[in-house]
């Protein structure tokens, strides 16, 4: 096939395999989120339902509710969760869903973006660059899904905040298409539109990675023409942007709020390998390493090895004295280096390991992207192409392979994330009776207590969902297969047995005994929504046992390590497997606790 056609085709096409890579990573996005089940709130979310609360009230002004979250000043985070109350009474799954959203956004823009670059070199390319450039622009949804991020995925915090990730995206790739326009009216539009937009972003969205952003507008612009009678007006939406963070940190420091990433105690000496660490997890995320056995040292080698080709293709790309035809994957560059730069000031002092938390992934992939991007605008020259291509087709299966790992294990580990996440509601719907709920929902007490306490007057989140007191009723107790007929208020099991249990965030009580010349006994329950419990049971003695019911109506199994055949023991002509006998059935909730 003739180059110059197949070099066609990449372009003509290119849209949609993205899209097509776009929407087959956001059908398993929402896949998992069957396999997880991120349906509680916990977190953050827990003290901005509570301030919000307060803020309906007139108790807490609005001010107050811009400066929550210390370091990250802003109302993103309120107003979805706002939103997502009066819309949708509090559903932390769907706020979890309509991340994906954010990140098909964001993954459409980057993608488009790169494709649209490479229609506008003036020299067509050679067929190698056309194939990097469209196996470049696949590999954008593939980082930015990634299971690296899961804290991300499954926090109902995450949608806020990649719909931030996915507006300042947006606006480097318009303000790169700003700077290159000529004079005419639609160049004036999109100026007043970036002059609105990057106040507005600075101001309400962007919150404590609003530096980082302007940095990157802001050398978006140095690495622009300045010649021409337009170029003072190119100038205005940064000048804007850098207006608005003086008043946001006018405002940080007046006392409304403190900023979290101040003095850290970090040496100078340290911010190399610290911000290396950083850069490196967004290529080898810390999951990842662990199971391949890699230690900290090979995501800090990775970062060390990703700056130094920031370097050196900035390097060779400014020693061309040619302007760059699209300043995006600068603006990503400067923007990804900034957020590792203030995480190592801000927790470095911790060590390393402090940085690497999943949640930071979705602003640190950027670098890699746009180095990426970057070293595409190098070219290809004839002498070393094969030695180019080789290189570039290895880099892309080398971080296809590690995202396959990424995504393997988040994949499995999924169900043990819902069994946290049904944890996490259940110590809601008991008004978060102690210190070890409001651990499991990562959240002060009095945070966790004041939500709960809102949530259940207003019928928010798993309120909404629980059922009816009616329904914790114990005439709903049915046993299933693996009974016995019943005999003196209780049923013997077998080896295994079944019982239907209601939808109720309370507890099942119920009396195990076993005769005194059975063998001791574990009984193994195992709830619908995947816990599972140990009970010992000793021999003529009755032990009492309770178990948290789940929130929706299923099966509770009942599984013991063993039987006895009472006519075998010579007790009697009993030729039954019995396992354990289990008295009465009872549903015992918070209030009737200790009673």
């Amino acid at each position: 096939m003739d180059k110059t056609m197949l070099r066609s085709d990449f372009f003509r096409n290119g849209e949609r395999v993205l899209l097509v890579v776009v929407a087959g990573l956001l059908v398993l996005h929402q896949l998992y989120l069957l396999r997880a089940m991120p349906v509680a709130p916990y977190m953050d979310t827990l003290r901005v339902i509570a301030l919000l609360d307060g803020w309906e009230q007139g108790r807490v002004a609005l001010s107050q509710l811009w400066g929550v979250g210390s370091a990250h000043q802003g109302l993103v985070n309120e107003a979805f969760i706002y939103a997502n109350i009066k819309l949708l009474h509090y559903d932390a799954l769907w706020a979890s869903r309509l991340t994906g959203v954010a990140i098909a956004l964001s993954s459409l823009t980057l993608g488009l973006a790169g494709l649209f670059w490479l229609r506008r070199e003036p020299e067509p390319s050679s067929l190698w660059r056309g194939l990097g450039c469209l196996l470049f622009c696949m590999l954008i949804p593939v980082l930015l899904f990634s299971g690296a991020g899961f804290e991300l995925l499954t926090l109902d915090l995450g949608l806020s905040l990649w719909v931030k990730n996915a507006a300042i995206v947006m606006y480097f790739v318009l303000y790169s298409s700003f700077l290159r326009m000529d004079a005419d009216s639609s160049m004036r539009w999109q100026g007043l539109l970036l002059m609105l937009l990057g106040p507005f972003l600075v101001m309400l969205v962007t919150m404590g990675w609003s530096f980082a952003f302007v940095g990157g507008a802001t050398l978006q612009l140095l690495a622009a023409s300045r010649t021409g009678r337009y170029w003072l007006y190119r100038t205005l939406p940064v000048l804007l942007l850098w207006v608005a963070l003086a008043v946001y940190v006018g405002i940080s420091l007046s006392g409304a709020s403190s900023g979290e990433l101040a003095a850290a105690g970090v040496r100078l000496s340290e911010l190399p390998r610290l911000v290396a660490s950083a850069l490196g997890a967004a290529v080898i995320p810390p999951e990842t390493s662990a199971r391949l056995n890699l230690s900290i040292s090979a995501q800090q080698a990775m970062g060390m090895l990703l700056m130094l080709a920031a370097v050196v293709i900035l390097a060779v790309l400014a020693s061309r004295r040619r302007r760059l035809s699209d300043t995006t994957p600068l603006a990503l560059l400067a923007y990804a280096g900034a957020t590792a730069l203030a995480l190592a000031l801000g927790r470095g002092a911790d060590g390393a390991a402090a940085m690497l938390a999943s949640r930071y992934y979705m602003d640190l992939v950027l670098f890699p992207i746009g180095l990426m991007w970057l070293a595409l605008m190098l070219g290809n020259p004839k002498k070393v192409r094969i030695l180019t291509a080789f290189l570039g087709i290895s880099i892309f299966f080398f971080i296809l392979l590690l995202q396959y790992f990424t995504y393997r294990y988040e994949w499995r580990a999924a169900p043990y994330r819902a069994a946290v996440f049904s944890a996490m509601n259940r110590a809601l719907l008991q008004q978060v009776p102690d210190e070890q709920a409001a651990a499991t929902l990562q959240a002060p007490l009095g945070d966790a207590r004041a939500a709960s306490r809102v949530m259940q007057e207003e019928k928010l989140g798993p309120f909404h969902e629980a059922t009816s007191s009616a329904d914790c009723d114990p005439g709903l107790l049915t046993r299933g297969r693996g009974w016995y007929d019943e005999e003196n208020g209780g049923a013997w099991m077998a080896a295994d047995a079944f019982l239907a249990v209601p939808g109720c965030p309370c507890k099942l009580s119920m009396d195990i005994y076993l005769p005194e010349d059975f063998p001791e006994r574990v009984v193994t329950f195992a709830t619908p929504d995947g816990r599972h419990e140990d009970v010992s049971v000793r021999p003529g003695v009755s032990t009492n046992v309770a178990v948290d019911l789940p929130l929706q109506k299923g099966l509770l199994s009942l599984r013991t390590n063993g039987t006895s055949q009472p006519a075998r023991l010579g007790q009697s002509a009993d030729t039954r497997e019995l396992g354990v006998f289990v008295g009465p059935l009872a549903i015992l909730c918070p209030s009737q606790e200790g009673m």
